[in-house]
């Protein structure tokens, strides 16, 4: 399965830059080709700074609540 960005970032016209959490960056022209990269897990932005005309994303992996086959949230009964 492949995930993208939140598409609101395509409006971003200045230089962005992808900060993961391991401290990878990975650098697009604009806001654009960066909500059209590929990523294998499901990523949420974190934090957006503008550094010297560059806008820099800190994104981190979304764990999100584990829910069943209905769509509900598991529960436990211990």
């Amino acid at each position: 399965m492949t995930y993208k960005l939140n598409p609101a970032i395509k409006k971003i016209v200045s230089p962005v830059v992808i900060v993961f959490e391991d401290g990878y960056r990975s650098e697009f022209s604009d806001g654009k080709s960066a909500a059209s990269a590929i990523f294998d897990k499901h990523y949420i932005v974190t934090c957006i700074k503008a550094i010297n005309d560059v806008v820099e994303l800190t994104i981190t992996e979304n764990k999100g609540p584990e829910i069943n086959w209905i769509g509900e949230e598991n529960i436990s009964f211990f």
